[in-house]
């Protein structure tokens, strides 16, 4: 995937998924935003008082509500985590966490194959 395009600044990794997850979605502006991910966890975890758009949130989340999105990620994987469209560097894109007591936003490799893309429709 060719650097300059799709919204992508810059590519280091032979093995960029996020990039990759940004193509499938024809742009950073079809990706999620961080507020919509929180948006997202807000639903997932609905007895949470509040959701940090920043640091850790502990809450247990809803099973039923979190099981689609565990349908789609590998197996070993106790949470799931979200692609955002917003680059951190060439090395790495933010991402929310997702797990059964805490949700999480923070940078994460892009070489992380195990990382669900989620396309928005426009």
């Amino acid at each position: 995937i060719s650097e300059g395009k799709l919204g992508i600044t810059a590519c280091y990794y032979s093995s960029d998924y996020w990039a990759g997850a940004v193509k499938a979605c024809g742009g950073v502006q079809n990706m999620p935003t961080q507020a919509q991910l929180t948006a997202l966890a807000e639903y997932i975890y609905p007895d949470a008082d509040s959701i940090s758009s920043s640091g850790t949130t502990n809450a247990n989340w809803d099973a039923d509500r979190a099981s689609l999105f565990m349908a789609q990620t590998p197996s070993g994987y106790s949470g799931f985590y979200v692609w955002s469209g917003q680059e951190y560097s060439q090395y790495d894109a933010y991402t929310r966490n997702f797990g059964p007591t805490s949700t999480r936003w923070y940078y994460g490799y892009r070489y992380d194959s195990g990382t669900l893309a989620v396309c928005l429709d426009q």
